[in-house]
């Protein structure tokens, strides 16, 4: 599904970023897509080979549950009773042999580095999370998750609904829906996602230079940044330190060893292009190469006393 049809209602994975249990998305990142700004993030290898395992996960399931037949809806099933478009864009679904109504939740997922979770059938939140709110939308009694971890069998768990936990995410769901989808307003950061800097600044894309002053609790905050950058730079300039003195230990060996590390220092090389050299030498061709891009560059200094 694109990312245009998803924009329109609050999905399984959505809400596992809007309470922050998703380790790949933050909730200012789902109210970029919802509200139509632009997304960064890219379509990596680990999610396009998960796209496509998912249909042979799905025919894996149905191989070894002949009690069922497998479906894979061409369109989000949705929720328009609760007062926000929430919806699910769901992998399958299983139908009992000579049924037209549906009785589970398939979901399927390649997840290579959840093995032991998945053998302790203890699934990681974000798919609790994602899963709970499929059972919801759809009313279904029951979910099977389908899992490639990399081991050498499918893991397959059985996942029933929560009332308890549905109802609050629903509650969550409403909120972030209202609060910020609505009202056209970002929420706030996650520290555990620190490319929310560079979220916010597709969220601000229209600048002023008009100069803002700033009220006492962000001073807060940028006396506590100017803080910990200080600490940084010690640290930084500490860790040259040491990395001199152990290259002059080691001398002209490449590699060094003691009873529980090893070390290495050895030469590495590396290819470039001299962009300015090929500028003057073929402007035409560095011209039909380049590409500009444009972000906004957090500093934060100092003034001084004078400085009005």
């Amino acid at each position: 599904m694109n990312v245009e049809a998803r924009r329109r209602f609050l999905g399984g994975t959505d809400i596992a970023a809007v309470i922050g249990v998703s380790p790949w998305r933050s909730p200012l990142d789902v109210w970029l897509e919802k509200t139509g700004r632009p997304v960064t993030h890219e379509v990596t290898y680990a999610m396009r080979r998960g796209t496509r395992l998912e249909a042979l996960l799905l025919e894996e399931f149905g191989r070894r549950h002949p009690e069922f037949r497998v479906s894979r809806p061409r369109k989000p099933v949705l929720r328009p009773d609760v007062g926000f478009p929430a919806g699910a864009s769901l992998d399958g679904l299983a139908y009992p042999k000579g049924s037209r109504k549906p009785c589970a939740v398939l979901e399927a997922k390649t997840a290579f580095g959840s093995w032991r979770a998945f053998q302790g059938h203890d699934l990681p939140d974000q798919y609790w999370v994602q899963t709970q709110w499929y059972l919801w939308v759809t009313g279904l009694p029951l979910a099977y998750l389908v899992a490639d971890t990399g081991s050498w069998d499918l893991q397959e768990i059985t996942v029933e609904p929560d009332a308890e936990v549905q109802r609050r995410l629903v509650d969550l769901g409403r909120r972030f829906w209202g609060d910020y989808v609505v009202a056209n307003t970002p929420p706030p950061p996650s520290p555990e996602h620190p490319g929310d800097l560079q979220s916010l600044g597709l969220a601000y894309q229209e600048t002023t230079d008009e100069v803002l002053e700033l009220p006492e609790d962000v001073t807060r905050l940028v006396a506590s940044y100017l803080d910990e950058q200080r600490r940084k730079a010690e640290h930084e300039a500490r860790l040259d330190e040491l990395r001199a003195e152990i290259a002059a230990a080691m001398g002209p060996h490449t590699k060094a060893r003691g009873a529980w590390y090893e070390v290495s220092w050895a030469p590495q090389t590396r290819t470039s292009i001299d962009t300015k050299a090929l500028k003057a030498a073929h402007p035409d061709i560095a011209s039909e190469f380049m590409r500009e891009s444009t972000s906004r560059v957090f500093r934060v200094k100092q003034r001084e006393a004078n400085d009005g």
